[in-house]
């Protein structure tokens, strides 16, 4: 087992591999665990939960359509890895209402 010398010095590369990935385990353990456990975990999973539901109760999500307005069927492709992450496609996202319409375009229009 090595150990790093300089502990309290932020160096990015002491969590990457030799093809310049993130090793495995610094993506698992991003907060640390036990006694040293970042604090801030529980707040940026409420964090990322209130997104979620922000945007599940506001924007309708659906399949995009092309050119004659037929849905384009996604494929479900996924990236390979030790999570299995879909591949970017197209999708089409609506306000559910006009309230949502009008909050959005005032804060685009900023």
């Amino acid at each position: 087992m090595t150990y790093d010398e300089s502990p309290d010095r932020f160096d990015l590369e002491r969590f990457l591999n030799t093809n310049g990935h993130l090793n495995a385990d610094s993506q698992i353990l991003g907060f640390g665990f036990g006694r040293r456990a970042h604090a801030g975990r529980y707040a940026a999973d409420a964090t990322v939960w209130a997104t979620i539901v922000i945007v599940l109760t506001t924007i309708d999500i659906a399949k995009a359509k092309d050119e004659t307005g037929k849905e384009i069927e996604i494929e479900p492709v996924f990236a390979d890895g030790l999570d299995s992450n879909p591949k970017p496609f197209k999708c089409s996202t609506t306000p559910r209402n006009g309230v949502i319409k009008q909050l959005v375009t005032n804060m685009t229009d900023v």
